[in-house]
């Protein structure tokens, strides 16, 4: 599938780098319990938008139901992108990429992110960028240079750079 053609007044709008490209701009989805926390992250460094959404349905069974959070995500994964696409001003047009956790985390949970992001990525002309949460957490203290990426995890829902790896 090809990728959508960019449209003159949405690279206005999310304007250009130095060589007149649109900037990397990287919509991020973690699915991997029962928050849904998605953000636009722009050239590794700008966080032009960050909304998580709790799933309060679980304080009724006194701990997360995995077939319950996986229900909700996909409720609330639409909306919650076209909100954030909009609060940071970024039509999925310009959208270079998408990363998305596929692990660890509740089966369900993963999978409804995944198809999310694959349909995404197919729409787009790229494929999805697959998040291990737990394993940037693990990078991000051990670096020295600067390379961006999305850090996505449940526990903390935080979006950040990984600058190396420390030998």
């Amino acid at each position: 599938m090809s990728r959508a053609p960019v449209d003159a007044r949405d690279k206005a709008r999310v304007g250009a780098d130095t060589a007149g490209e649109i900037s990397r701009l990287v919509l991020g989805i973690e699915t991997s319990c029962d928050d849904t926390s998605v953000a636009v992250l722009e050239r590794g460094r700008r966080l032009r938008s960050h909304l998580i959404a709790a799933q309060d349905v679980h304080r009724l069974y006194g701990g997360v139901v995995p077939e319950l959070a996986s229900r909700a995500h996909l409720e609330l994964l639409p909306r919650l992108v076209e909100r954030a696409l909009e609060e940071a001003e970024v039509p999925p047009s310009v959208l270079t990429a998408v990363a998305v956790t596929h692990a660890p985390g509740l089966v369900g949970s993963l999978v409804v992110g995944l198809a999310f992001a694959l349909v995404h990525g197919l729409i787009g002309g790229f494929p999805p960028l697959l998040v291990f949460g737990v394993g940037l957490a693990y990078l991000r203290s051990r670096t020295d240079s600067i390379y961006p990426c999305m850090l996505l995890h449940a526990s903390f829902n935080a979006f950040g750079l990984i600058v190396g790896i420390a030998s």
